[in-house]
């Protein structure tokens, strides 16, 4: 069939298409480009399937086909994108979402927050990174909560846990009844102990008493470290506060009754305690502490070794120890502490031997003081190493003024407290005192009370020995009112015991009333020693002394402490009269 012969134009030009087509299948556009022209050869000799798509039915069918693909393709988009967002959610939100929460909880304090470590993904290892973060974080607090709490040295809590502490007993006393005590501790002569055998020896001397202290309290008692020697235990009781602070109190004095021994020295320190009771004397903390403070001072101007409750009248007192702590600091400046001195005789002819210089407070507006009302308030502003120091100079001074104007030699006797018998340069000050006013160190005595030579044993010895060797005569003052053992006697260089007033004043009317003046008089001839007699008022006092055998004396008998000015003008006589 000739396609011309059809008639049908677009069969022809398929016809004359087909003559072209080299390949099984092609396509081709029809000349007005209304049809798409589709050619494929078939099996048999030259025959072809011609198939004729109009244009605009074919764009339609591919613009259905296009959205269709399009839509199954953003089908298949917003499917991944949604199982995408949900793993994101759970491997990356979710950790994400608790670790920030973590994190604000480290912020606000919270130190145990923790996060899941499972998986092996980098979210999985910061979480594992950030819980070791929080770890250490959270033992750093736990060590810089323990050192604002706990006192370095003894391992005790310190002020700033004590003062909490307080307040949250106070809070329980007040919603479910019972009573506190509060007992303020301070040591007595520690600050002699560190200044002359050092800060080690000191230290270690505190970790022993915090330890005995700890030891003595009960199990519900607090005991803290205020700082330098300065404790406080708190006692809680529903019954009776009162006794039961007081029954604590007595076991702390007791458990440093026995001396202590820390690298190789023997130390003995004695504790002063003030007690104050809540609701009776503060309903505050710090009040509280304040008036234990108080108290803890009145019972060290009583004597120390002890303790006090607080009463109303203290704050009067304590207001007036101010005030005269420092006019003490100005009255060494300004000289207004003055020696006078007291002569030493001869029991035998009763001829001046020597003296003892006594320290007075000639104070203004006040005349002149005792060393009973101003020494203790002295020892405890810590200004008795610069007494001693004073004291020395003004009797080097008064011995050089003396040998210049021609008077008889007499030795003067000079006290010196243990604290500063413990300085390791206190043989240098005393000699060189010595060298400053020209006077022998012969002429010069020290006296020093018995309980040093026994608790501070080798530094003292030490001392002491320098001074023997340079001529300086040593005293043991107040023989006997110490401890029993005679020991020490034979470690030390001394030259007299002197026999305490308090025996003295035991004399009476029989010769065979006064035992220990007797006995100490027998240690002294069996030693070599020579021995004094203090406090000696009656000619029968005199008397019993001499048969006794004690070789000298002092007391009113024969010469009340006086200025330098008056023992001159008995020295110019030479002998003492009864009085």
């Amino acid at each position: 069939l000739q396609a011309s012969a059809t008639g049908d134009a677009l069969l022809v030009e398929a016809a004359a298409l087909l003559a072209g087509i080299t390949t099984g299948a092609e396509v081709r556009s029809s000349a007005d480009q209304r049809h798409l022209l589709g050619f494929a050869r078939l099996t048999g000799p030259g025959w072809h399937l011609v198939t004729v798509y109009p244009v605009q039915a074919a764009r339609a069918v591919a613009v259905d086909n296009a959205q269709g693909i399009v839509v199954v393709g953003a089908g298949v988009a917003l499917l991944g994108v949604a199982l995408l967002v949900a793993i994101l959610r759970s491997q990356v939100g979710q950790p994400l979402r608790t670790l920030i929460g973590a994190t604000e909880h480290l912020e606000d304090g919270r130190l145990d927050v923790r996060v899941p470590e499972s998986g092996r993904h980098e979210l999985a290892r910061l979480g594992q990174s950030f819980n070791r973060m929080a770890e250490r974080i959270e033992s750093r607090d736990r060590q810089l909560t323990q050192l604002a709490r706990q006192d370095a040295l003894t391992g005790l809590p310190n002020r700033f846990h004590l003062l909490g502490q307080l307040e949250e007993r106070i809070v329980q006393c007040r919603t479910s009844g019972g009573r506190l005590a509060l007992i303020f501790i301070d040591l007595d002569r520690f600050k002699g102990i560190n200044d002359a055998l050092g800060h080690s020896v000191g230290d270690a001397l505190l970790r022993r008493v915090a330890a005995l202290f700890l030891a003595q309290a009960r199990g519900d008692d607090f005991v803290a470290r205020l700082g330098g020697d300065e404790f406080v235990v708190l006692v809680h009781d529903t019954v009776d506060v009162h006794l039961a602070a007081e029954r604590l109190a007595a076991r702390l004095v007791e458990a440093l009754r026995t001396p202590i021994e820390v690298d190789g020295f023997t130390l003995h320190t004695t504790p002063s305690l003030g007690i104050s009771l809540f609701p009776e004397d503060a309903d505050d903390a710090e009040t509280l502490v304040r008036k234990a403070d108080i108290a803890m001072y009145r019972a060290k101007a009583e004597g120390r070794n002890g303790w006090r409750f607080y009463e109303a009248l203290m704050d009067d007192v304590s207001v007036e120890a101010l005030e005269m702590g420092n006019a003490l600091r100005q009255a060494l400046v300004q000289q207004e502490l003055v020696l006078h001195f007291q002569p030493r005789v001869r029991l035998a002819d009763r001829c001046i031997v020597g003296c003892e210089a006594l320290i007075r407070w000639n104070r203004p507006g006040h005349g002149l003081l005792l060393p009973g009302s101003f020494l203790p308030l002295l020892q405890e502003i810590g200004l008795m190493p610069e007494l001693n120091r004073y004291v020395l100079e003004a009797a080097c001074a008064q011995l050089g003024a003396w040998r210049r104007a021609g008077l008889p030699a007499v030795a003067v006797a000079v006290n010196l407290t243990p604290d500063f018998c413990l300085d390791a340069g206190m043989a240098d000050e005393v000699l060189e005192a010595c060298r400053r006013h020209d006077v022998s160190p012969a002429m010069l005595e020290v006296e020093i009370v018995e309980t040093a030579l026994l608790e501070e044993g080798p530094a003292v010895q030490h001392n002491l020995q320098a001074l023997r060797r340079q001529g300086v005569r040593i005293a043991v003052d107040d023989f006997g009112t110490g401890y029993s053992a005679l020991s020490y006697l034979h470690r030390f260089e001394i030259d007299h015991l002197k026999i305490d007033r308090s025996f003295v004043a035991l004399i009476g009317d029989r010769r065979d009333d006064a035992p220990m003046t007797r006995a100490i008089a027998l240690i002294g001839q069996g030693l070599s020693l020579g021995v004094i007699a203090e406090g000696v008022e009656t000619e029968h006092q005199a008397q019993v002394l001499k048969a006794h055998g004690c070789e000298f004396a002092q007391g009113y008998l024969f010469g009340r402490p006086a200025p330098a000015e008056s023992l001159q003008a008995l020295l110019l006589q030479g002998a003492a009269e009864p009085r």
